[in-house]
């Protein structure tokens, strides 16, 4: 009877341990889930950035060039940057510069990695997005200094780092030997 008892104690403590650990992945799921929304919102952010730069050269190219140019008009430069793809592309690389320089706190965004058994906690900074791998390039931090290893990871491994408040900015709460975020741009359009 007492081996009874004990196998059915055995088994109701495996049984809320199992439990936990779905909880705790599930959890974890959603966190991840998470952080990809913020790291997508991040990205269209910039990408609108970008566009309103290009935009904001072609008004004042069309500005600039009415007195010469007669009947020039915004859908004109439009339909000829549409033919040639060297010149959308220069545009798109300049305007692209313009928003890293514009907004250079966003550009180079400090981040924790979460999730990653071996450098879950490590601090970085992004330094660009690989759309083609749909990771952020991310320098680590080192001993000796803040350029260290570059890595590639996945917007869900990725937090983005506050100041010791408590809180990332995708909401997650901060614990023990918890990661930063990183966050860079979308270089399919020039982005940031």
């Amino acid at each position: 009877e007492t081996r009874r008892q004990q196998a059915a104690a055995r088994k109701k403590k495996q049984a809320k341990k199992a439990q936990k650990h779905q909880k705790f992945r599930a959890d974890q799921e959603a966190a991840g889930a998470d952080r990809i929304q913020f790291w997508e919102e991040e990205r269209a952010e910039a990408h609108k950035r970008t566009e309103m730069l290009v935009n904001l050269c072609v008004t004042e190219l069309v500005r600039q060039s009415k007195s010469k140019v007669k009947g020039l008009s915004n859908s004109i430069v439009w339909e000829v940057l549409e033919q040639d793809y060297r010149a959308f592309s220069e545009l798109g690389a300049i305007s692209h510069k313009a928003c890293h320089e514009l907004y250079k706190h966003d550009s180079k965004r400090r981040v924790v990695v979460v999730g990653e058994k071996e450098l879950n906690g490590r601090h970085g900074t992004i330094v660009s997005f690989d759309e083609a791998k749909g990771k952020y390039t991310v320098a680590l931090d080192t001993k000796k200094g803040k350029k260290g290893d570059v890595t590639f990871f996945k917007p869900e491994h990725l937090d983005v780092a506050t100041n010791d408040d408590g809180k990332y900015k995708s909401g997650q709460t901060k614990k023990k030997g918890a990661s930063v975020k990183v966050h860079n741009v979308d270089h399919s359009f020039g982005i940031c």
